[in-house]
């Protein structure tokens, strides 16, 4: 079953104030490396490139510009400096074990001083909601990148022993994300993180104990999502009644996986309208919910 919201609101709800009125923020920008900025020239190469092969190829040809623009962002965000510096901004500006607090930073951070690939705070009130909604017990992020939706979805967790484990395939990612899930006060008690992919992680999950997920979170590679859902399957960690949700459907963009949840038996799937972190670009989010292999 398919359904649709307007920025995960219901219908005639009110978003309140602008995000920029939220975050208004007067300090300066962290001085760029020399590194950072061939980095940041060379993703934005990348993507002037990424957008005239948009404008020129064929419908059918555009898988190959959103590699191109995963490529960009690659360049342009990871080895720049910014993982670092949102990191040293939220040690400078949050007292400890406040998870609120850490995300509020972060999300300052990237509406103000460096756009970030976070989930971000609007899609994040769309998987807050579905979270609070299934009160899951034991969670998987796929893509922890720095620890943001690892900190927003860890501190909604109420039930007793209830575990997120968030797995991202880079050792320069982990070490930030854990640093920032340490200074929230959520690492190890309710956050564990794995370096890998999911292929190479499951032995580790299965050493962790293990058995099912009753959440899982897809904002990894968008090619992988497709792939990782039918592992995650085939696997046994998905329960009648687990609900997953995918970050970036619509932008940069995930068609397989769309066309595989609007087709499937297998779950009931509400996407969600919205717009791409910390940006008015067009996005979705889907919410689907597996319905277990006997279903018809």
């Amino acid at each position: 079953m398919q359904g649709v919201t307007k920025n995960g609101l219901p219908p005639g709800s009110v978003s309140g104030q602008s995000r920029s009125a939220r975050f208004a923020c007067t300090a300066k920008r962290s001085p760029m490396t020399e590194a950072g900025r061939v980095a940041l020239v060379t993703g934005v190469a990348v993507a002037v490139g990424a957008v005239a092969a948009y404008v020129i190829l064929r419908p059918s040809s555009r898988s190959f510009f959103r590699s191109l623009y995963e490529s960009a962002v690659q360049l342009g965000i990871q080895g720049d400096g910014r993982e670092q510096r949102v990191l040293d901004h939220i040690l400078a500006t949050t007292p400890p074990n406040n998870p609120a607090a850490v995300v509020a930073a972060i999300d300052e951070f990237a509406y103000n001083k460096s756009w970030m690939m976070n989930v971000g705070d609007v899609k994040g009130a769309i998987v807050d909601k579905a979270i609070l909604d299934c009160n899951p017990k034991v969670l998987l992020e796929l893509g922890t990148y720095c620890g943001y939706s690892a900190t927003r979805f860890a501190s909604l967790l109420k039930t007793a022993g209830a575990k997120l484990y968030t797995v991202d395939k880079s050792e320069y990612n982990a070490q930030i994300a854990r640093r920032v899930l340490s200074h929230a006060g959520l690492l190890d008690t309710k956050v564990d993180s794995i370096v890998g992919i999911l292929g190479t992680s499951i032995q580790a999950l299965r050493e962790r104990g293990v058995t099912t997920f009753d959440f899982v979170f897809l904002d990894h590679w968008k090619e992988a999502y497709l792939p990782d859902l039918k592992l995650l399957i085939e696997e046994g960690f998905l329960h009648k009644g687990t609900v997953v949700v995918a970050d970036n459907v619509l932008w940069p963009g995930a068609p397989d996986y769309r066309k595989f949840m609007q087709d499937s038996k297998v779950f009931d799937t509400v996407e969600h309208e919205t717009t791409v972190e910390y940006s008015d670009t067009a996005d979705l989010v889907l919410v689907s919910t597996y319905k277990g292999k006997g279903e018809a």
